[in-house]
């Protein structure tokens, strides 16, 4: 898949940023890509339609940057795809303008993906601007619900990640990768908008394909995070859980989606978590978005999720009828896509699991109460059984037969009195 670089020859790299009104911070990373230390790379920024005043800036301070002003906000995926697409050079790179890089950086990157033939994508050490601290050493999706880490966020740097390795996914904030392959896999996927887990699904696709994710500490990155959303905040779960569904959605089969990630989503939803966590949470599950205004997607992306959707949904065999009823009563595909989406919390992830659950719990506890019942009964029978054993051995051996004969009717009488308080019970209790 990957052409051979002569070693005399550096390859050449193209950077893309991509900027929506970063004027206050995209000077300070043009700046740092402008000291790298690397004999040939162009820079491209990728403009989302800011109204800063930005694109001047960039024009006016640096006239070797190429500005690719879009008009309009196609999220980080969209814009930075126009860019990767239209970059001439041998290996590509996406930089956010709010980062600022060590001028060894693309020497280390390019170092990365010449040492092998499997490499496929190659991320950064990424510090916070004291230069001290963690934000991103490798990234790991957690299974089943596909939860993201930044391996070492938030612990002071000692050395601790500073060996290459491979990991599940690298930041988007300063990552690159061969043009080639960045082709192969169609860079970004656009469907996750406006930013958040486009750079989790590049690496997993990459990963399908036998590349190796890899780790560079020696590619080092200072970020400052202002222009992406607070981690605390409403908003930056609406985003991060809208596109994590759209990643489960799109790349766990539908075996996986109703045996794993759904009672795991289930648990998550009623588990303890940050308010703000819970309030986007649930308000993604009734398909609404941060600002409460319904998602537009285009034609072909709802066809396509209500393709995936009618595939996990008529897993769950007990909920067919109810699909077929709601695809009668829909018009078209973007009407049976809504309608199975609202109310989502109840039909995807909450009601499903606990009507599941209140059925087994059901099933358990009529069994158990079954089984006592009838081990109750048993146990009547044995002792009563042993009474007349032992009443029919004491009047062989002290009585008369005339003796033995009204113990054993008494015996008798008291079984049957004991069958009807059994069977009586068994009336109260409706066991069948």
């Amino acid at each position: 898949m990957i052409e051979e670089h002569s070693p005399s020859r550096q390859p050449s790299a193209s950077i893309v940023v991509v900027s929506y009104n970063t004027e206050a911070h995209i000077g300070s990373c043009l700046l740092s890509l402008m000291q790298l230390r690397y004999p040939n790379f162009e820079i491209i920024v990728v403009d989302n339609g800011s109204t800063d005043g930005s694109v001047e800036m960039v024009r006016s301070h640096f006239p070797d940057v190429e500005v690719v002003p879009l008009g309009t906000n196609k999220g980080f995926a969209g814009a930075a795809s126009v860019g990767l697409y239209t970059a001439s050079g041998d290996i590509v790179a996406t930089v956010n303008p709010d980062v600022r890089l060590d001028p060894g950086w693309l020497s280390a990157i390019t170092m990365t993906l010449r040492s092998r033939a499997d490499v496929g994508v190659v991320g950064s050490k990424v510090l916070y601007p004291d230069g001290r601290t963690i934000q991103h050493a490798g990234g790991v999706v957690h299974y089943p619900l596909a939860t993201t880490s930044h391996i070492g966020r938030g612990e002071r740097d000692n050395g601790q990640y500073d060996q290459p390795t491979e990991t599940d996914f690298v930041t988007g904030a300063a990552l690159a990768m061969w043009k080639e392959v960045g082709r192969s896999l169609n860079f970004f996927d656009e469907e996750y908008f406006p930013l958040y887990y486009e750079d989790v699904d590049l690496c997993w696709r990459a990963r399908k394909e036998g590349l190796r994710i890899v780790y560079q500490p020696d590619a080092l990155a200072y970020h400052e995070e202002t222009v992406t959303l607070d981690r605390q905040s409403h908003e930056y779960y609406s985003y991060y859980h809208a596109n994590r569904l759209r990643f489960v959605v799109k790349r766990y089969s539908p075996q996986q989606v109703m045996l794993d990630f759904l009672p795991a989503e289930a648990a998550r939803v009623s588990g303890d978590m940050p308010p703000h966590d819970r309030q986007a949470s649930l308000a993604l599950l009734d398909n609404r978005t941060p600002n409460g205004a319904e998602p537009a997607p285009t034609q072909r992306k709802l066809d396509t999720m209500q393709e995936h959707i009618a595939q996990v949904m008529d897993g769950w065999h007990v909920y067919k009828k109810s699909l077929h009823s709601s695809r009668r009563m829909s018009g078209g595909p973007v009407g049976r896509l809504r309608q199975r989406l609202n109310n989502l919390s109840k039909r995807w992830y909450v009601w499903p699991i606990l009507q599941r659950q209140i059925e087994y719990n059901a099933s358990v506890a009529r069994t158990t109460r079954e089984i006592s019942w009838q081990l109750a009964e048993l146990q009547a029978r044995v002792g009563l059984e042993g009474l007349l054993t032992a009443g029919l051995v004491t009047q062989v051996t002290n009585g008369s037969m005339e003796d033995l004969s009204a113990e054993l009717e008494a015996l008798r009488s008291r079984m049957q009195q004991l069958e009807h308080e059994i069977a009586r019970t068994h009336n109260t209790h409706g066991v069948a």
